[in-house]
């Protein structure tokens, strides 16, 4: 099994284990150091009424969408069409309540053609407040 999907399953086999026999955990049960191994590669996103905030975006993930991000290329990525396809995904976990996988083909901010997997998860207690994600990727050639 490739690490691509070792990463995203890994992330999946414990939001399982979290959730029982509810919908979906909440994102106050999520323990980071149980996740060391994988944390970089994961990002936390706080959905609201209007936009949605990223708590966290793993160095792995920042490394992906451009390197070195200064708080404008942040702002960049927040803001770009890449991060929006991600997001429309968000709309499906959240009226699922299930977890929802992709993988494809994406320019980053440097317009580098990015080959990623990622697996989004619903977190929340009566509502889902949260997704809790991670992605592998690599350049494509």
């Amino acid at each position: 099994m490739d690490s691509n999907r070792r990463l995203t399953e890994k992330l999946l086999r414990y939001w399982l284990q979290l959730r029982g026999e509810k919908p979906f955990p909440p994102e106050s049960a999520i323990d980071r150091n149980i996740l060391a191994d994988i944390w970089e590669s994961c990002f936390l996103v706080k959905l609201g009424a209007s936009a949605n905030s990223y708590t966290h975006l793993g160095k792995n993930l920042i490394e992906a969408f451009g390197g070195d991000m200064t708080k404008a290329d942040t702002a960049l990525f927040l803001a770009s069409p890449f991060t929006a396809y991600i997001e429309e995904n968000f709309t499906e976990a959240v009226k699922t309540h299930k977890p929802v996988t992709d993988e494809g083909l994406e320019p980053n901010s440097h317009k580098a053609m990015i080959k990623y997997r990622v697996v989004l998860l619903p977190l929340g207690d009566k509502k889902i407040t949260h997704i809790l994600g991670a992605m592998r990727w690599q350049k494509s050639l």
